[in-house]
């Protein structure tokens, strides 16, 4: 029998060899990367935001199952204006900052905001503002943003009112159950009668320059500069509970935190206001290749219930 020669078996190992390579090339193609596209490539996120334009966003207070312990009436109660009941409400410890804000061209409008002149929205400038030192009532359930009336509430009723009746002409002091003293002067005659009251400096009261009172028959309502409720765990009758009453001590905004009172005011005392003021301050950072789409909550909900009928 006659074997190859030896060109035969050089030439079969040179197409193996190459054989080998080209297999080797062709896993190497086919081997499924391990790391993320968007990591490699650097693909634009996309955000969509959904907003909440429901009634409740409208609120001043957190969760919707306090409202009955912040809310009585025409009135709030102590747990209202006190943030370590109410979230929502005016924190003397935390430092609020004025929210970045861009106008439909991008460019960057400066938002501004004082304890005398306060906007409701501060967004929203135009739609108007308070003086936070005069008459102060917290904003009530209903606020809808960024068009409605704005309903104010007044303060609990034992702190902010006495009663004072008279038999002769004479000055009486009345105190209220927050410590705010009322001096009432009744004087004149039956046919001509007059009650002068005021608000001293006493108690929670440092400057009483800003404070008023009004009178309704007997009862007399204190007009204040605006407040908070501290949690005190030494005040009479209180249990060191956050659920109770007695436990919160009325302080008047002094004058070295009123700057902070009033961006509150005007950028975070409602939930949609706390809302687009926190999600200005995030999206303030993301990069112009971001890609936003927005929708609210309302009209997404709509839309869905259209094309499911479809």
């Amino acid at each position: 029998m006659k074997f190859p020669g030896k060109a035969f078996y050089i030439k079969a190992l040179s197409c193996a060899l190459f054989g080998i390579g080209l297999l080797h090339g062709a896993t190497s193609y086919a081997a499924v990367s391990q790391t993320p596209l968007s990591l490699t490539i650097g693909v634009p996120p996309n955000i969509l935001l959904t907003l909440d334009e429901s009634g409740s966003m409208s609120w001043g207070f957190v969760p919707d199952s306090i409202e009955n312990d912040v809310i009585s009436g025409t009135s709030i109660t102590r747990f209202y204006a006190a943030s370590a009941f109410n979230a929502m409400y005016y924190n003397p410890k935390t430092k609020y900052i004025i929210p970045p804000f861009f106008n439909e061209s991008g460019a960057e409008v400066q938002l501004s905001t004082q304890f005398t002149n306060a906007p409701i929205n501060g967004f929203r400038p135009g739609d108007g503002s308070l003086d936070l030192s005069d008459y102060y009532r917290p904003t009530g359930k209903e606020y809808r943003m960024p068009t409605g009336s704005h309903n104010r509430l007044n303060g609990p009723i034992n702190d902010f009112r006495t009663t004072i009746t008279f038999s002769s002409n004479t000055t009486k002091k009345q105190t209220s159950a927050a410590g705010i003293e009322f001096e009432v002067t009744r004087s004149g005659s039956s046919l001509n009668r007059t009650y002068t009251c005021k608000i001293l400096q006493s108690g929670p009261v440092l400057d009483a320059s800003n404070f008023s009172c009004t009178r309704n028959n007997d009862e007399y309502i204190a007009r204040t500069p605006a407040y908070y409720y501290s949690f005190d765990s030494t005040l009479s009758s209180c249990n060191n509970s956050k659920s109770n009453i007695n436990c919160y001590k009325l302080t008047f905004v002094e004058n070295e935190e009123k700057q902070n009172f009033a961006i509150w005011y005007s950028f975070y005392r409602t939930r949609a206001l706390s809302t687009l003021s926190a999600t200005s301050m995030a999206f303030a950072q993301l990069s112009p290749a971001v890609r936003l789409g927005w929708q609210n909550l309302s009209l997404c909900r709509a839309e869905w219930r259209q094309h499911r009928k479809l």
